[in-house]
């Protein structure tokens, strides 16, 4: 039963009483009275505050009754009062049990931090929200989020601290899966970006052993990969070969047969499809009847095969192992295929460097080899002509002779080297001057009648005698070998000394060795045959010299007479020829008119050219226009290319053939029919390389095709070619294939070349190499924002500063446009 508050109020009455009654003591209880006052309505404005605070903390519980959100309420230092049913409902424990647990609200709670932010909150008088794992009386993890609000008094001091808890588990785990998916994400991004750094580096790689290394260095770092290998398809071997994969970093080689189905790289190369296994013993069934002992290594538990593709060809295949089941997923099998785009480029390039580097290696060894002969056959011209001047000069034959044949020596093998003259009026021939293995022969005698002697043969019939083995080719020439000394020569050739259709005798070179002569040698000894009969008639004539030297004098002139005629009547009919060629190729004007902002840089090798340059308007908006570069150069690569004039000119003028593929198809047959071609040994080879556009002004389109010589051109600052098909015109082991027709939409600005390769294949500079088509390139670039004039004059000025004093060695031809 709750008290009145005016209970309170009764000693007052008393009091007031007792002051009527007793006047006396009024005034000294007056004091009092108003002390009472106070009192009284100090206490009763307090009983008022806890009335209406316990108010609110019935409200506060009967809502907290009905929610689902669990309310505890504590006294001012965190003490635990009171907890609805919803608490109950969340952590499993009654309000005892709690109580059983911690007597104050931070003790319920085992994590320091929590306890921290509640004593703060205390502290501080204000508000705090946090979040706690709770273990629920089942022993399940249970997240809330807690907001602990103290509830003050008017003097600010706390009264109760009120704790509401509500249910985020469902919430936490929605947390921690976007967290994990971001982290997936995140290992995604930096996944690819490791893949494109991969990429970089093996694309960059032009070895296969080179390739597998740095994959290998760079996989793990995306999956788990003990083993990792690439295998290239062999096809002289019809395999499948590995070389030097690495298992747990060591190196191994190994081959499969195409033939052997029983092997998962033969089944992943051979159906082009993928295989992902993550435990073999259970899982080898689906591909192979057994598991079969490995070339090299161990077993795996885990492993992918793919295929590596080069457009839609297999060319081998790439393969990952771990010695771990379930070792992979989807997500590592994506990451391989992206793997193995990479490798496959680089395998390709790989492969075209080989092969580059082995024709350049091929390339290398022929040009040393020409060197070297060109080299020896000069070094030969040389001593030729040393011997000749000697031998022209003397009038001692047989002081020269020894001197001869020392000479001789260094020209070829001549172990028996000899010199025979013929007496016409004894019918008998004189070995005179002769050395056999370094040692000067005694002079003797032979008659012409023996049939079987190789002098008397070459003597008669006034011709060469060149055998490499005697013993099986002697009958061409004689019926028996009839040896003069007993020693058998193997190797031997024979030159008549013929002067003024007068035979003088025979000259003879022999070796003991099979096969040591060839034709040079011969024309060597040929050489020298000439010169020692010059020398051995001017010995003959020593009594008459000056009469001699005369007559020869006066020959000499006239033969040199009629060679400056010939000449004369050569440089004449090249000259006409010139003028021929310059008469059908399109004059400045036409070029002016149909081609309007162009250049054109046309240097021939010699007076007349096998390149030329052709242009048609096919009407006032399209134009063709050609750069044509025929075989050979000089006379021969003239005529060429003015059967390629006329061609052009039936096939556009004559049949109406305007598209440029076409024209190529056709001029490709009619060269072939007009030079009676076929794939015969001996038949005509030549043929002509071309480049050839159409273009519209109006419309800005551009057609091109083109037969070994591309189309290059330049906009907004970046050069782009247009490959050309890789046949020529004429007879070619692809004339049956049709050329190529490119389209291509043209801007204003653009700058379009098309040329030869007489201008990167110029040799010069300090090393005498070629120009080479990525300088040429360059070069386009650096000067295509001059005027077109001003483009030609300088590619004539660099090409003339590379060539300086040396020779040109072929024709040039560039033409270029502006849009």
């Amino acid at each position: 039963m709750k008290k009145s508050p005016f209970l309170f109020l009764l000693p007052l009455v008393f009091l007031a009483i007792g002051s009527f009654v007793m006047p006396i003591m009024a005034l000294s209880l007056l004091s009092f009275l108003l002390l009472a006052v106070i009192f009284t309505v100090f206490v009763y404005k307090n009983f008022k505050q806890k009335q209406l605070l316990n108010k609110e903390l019935e409200k506060l519980s009967i809502v907290a009754s009905e929610t689902d959100n669990g309310v505890l309420i504590c006294g001012p230092n965190g003490e635990i009062e009171w907890a609805n049913a919803g608490l109950t409902r969340l952590l499993g424990y009654t309000f005892e049990e709690m109580r059983e647990r911690g007597k104050t609200v931070s003790e319920l709670s085992f994590n320091p931090n929590i306890k921290s932010v509640i004593q703060k909150s205390i502290e501080n008088k204000k508000s705090s929200t946090y979040q706690v794992l709770n273990i629920t009386k089942a022993g399940k993890n249970l997240w809330t989020q807690s907001t602990l609000t103290p509830i003050l008094d008017k003097a600010g001091n706390i009264k109760k601290l009120v704790v509401i808890d509500t249910d985020i588990t469902d919430r936490k785990k929605i947390e921690k899966k976007l967290s994990r998916q971001n982290q997936e994400l995140e290992k995604s991004h930096k996944n690819i970006s490791i893949l494109n750094e991969i990429g970089k580096e093996i694309t960059s790689s032009l070895s296969i052993e080179k390739i597998i290394e740095k994959t290998y260095g760079n996989i793990n770092k995306l999956m788990d990969a003990d083993v990792f290998c690439i295998g290239i398809h062999n096809k002289l071997n019809n395999s499948i070969d590995f070389p030097g994969f690495l298992e747990k970093g060591k190196r191994f080689d190994s081959s499969y047969d195409l033939d052997d189905e029983t092997r998962l790289p033969v089944l992943c190369f051979k159906k082009g499809s993928e295989i992902l296994i993550n435990d073999l013993q259970k899982e080898f069934k689906e591909y192979i009847p057994f598991i079969p002992s490995p070339k090299a290594g161990e077993h795996p538990e885990s492993l992918i095969y793919l295929p590596l593709f080069s457009g839609e060809k297999i060319i081998g295949v790439i393969n990952v192992e771990s010695f771990k089941k379930n070792a992979y997923t989807t997500y590592h099998l994506n990451i391989l295929k992206n793997m193995a785009v990479y490798v496959s480029i680089a395998i390709e390039n790989a492969k075209l460097y080989e092969n580059l580097e082995e024709k350049v290696e091929a390339r290398t060894a022929e040009l040393v080899k020409k060197k070297e002969e060109i080299e020896k056959t000069y070094n030969n011209i040389r001593i030729l002509s040393e011997i000749g001047q000697q031998l022209t000069a003397t009038l001692n034959f047989e002081e020269l002779f020894s001197k001869l044949h020392e000479n001789v020596n260094l020209l070829m093998d001549g172990e028996t080297f000899g010199i025979r003259i013929y007496h016409p009026e004894t019918n008998s021939v004189e070995i005179k001057y002769e050395y056999d293995k370094g040692i000067r022969q005694p002079s003797s005698f032979f008659s012409m009648d023996n049939d079987n002697n190789f002098s008397v043969w070459c003597i008669k019939n006034k011709k060469e005698i060149f055998l490499n083995d005697n013993q099986n080719e002697y009958k061409k020439y004689v019926d028996e070998i009839v040896l003069l000394d007993g020693i058998f020569p193997h190797s031997l050739m024979f030159c008549p000394m013929i002067l003024k259709d007068q035979i003088l005798g025979v000259i003879t070179v022999q070796s003991y060795k099979k096969n040591m002569y060839t034709k040079q040698h011969l024309d060597i000894l040929r050489t020298l045959a000439n010169y020692t009969a010059i020398a051995f008639e001017n010995a003959l004539l020593y009594d008459n010299m000056e009469g001699e030297v005369k007559t020869r004098t006066k020959e000499i002139e006239k033969q040199k007479t009629l060679v400056e005629e010939k000449n004369q009547k050569i440089t004449d009919s090249i000259n006409y020829a010139l003028r021929i060629q310059q008469a059908i190729l399109p004059t400045e004007q036409m070029i002016s008119s149909l081609l309007p902002d162009s250049f054109i840089l046309f240097k021939p090798k010699a007076i007349v050219s096998g390149d030329f340059y052709w242009a048609h308007a096919i009407d006032k908006h399209q134009v063709l226009v050609a750069a044509v570069d025929c075989t050979g150069h000089g006379v021969p690569g003239a005529f060429m290319s003015i059967m390629g004039y006329n061609l052009l000119e039936q096939i556009v003028k004559e049949q109406k053939i305007h598209e440029p593929a076409l024209i190529l198809n056709e001029l490709s047959k009619l060269v072939v029919d007009s030079l009676k071609q076929t794939n015969e040994v001996g038949s005509i080879k030549e043929g002509m390389d071309i480049a050839l556009c159409k273009i519209n002004y109006r419309d800005l389109e551009l057609e091109y095709a083109g037969a070994h010589n591309a189309l290059n051109y330049i906009r907004e600052g970046v050069l782009t070619e247009i490959k050309a098909d890789n046949r020529a015109i004429g007879i070619t082991l692809a004339n049956s294939t049709p050329f190529t027709n490119h389209k291509m939409e043209l801007k204003k600005g653009d700058c379009l070349y098309i040329f030869s390769d007489g201008y990167a294949d110029q040799k010069g500079g300090p090393n005498n190499k070629k120009f080479y088509y990525q300088s040429f390139r360059q070069l386009l670039l650096d000067t295509h924002s001059l005027s077109m004039e001003k483009q030609g004059q300088r590619l004539e000025e660099i090409i003339q500063e590379w060539k300086g004093e040396k020779e040109q060695i072929d024709d040039m031809l560039i033409i270029g446009l502006h849009i």
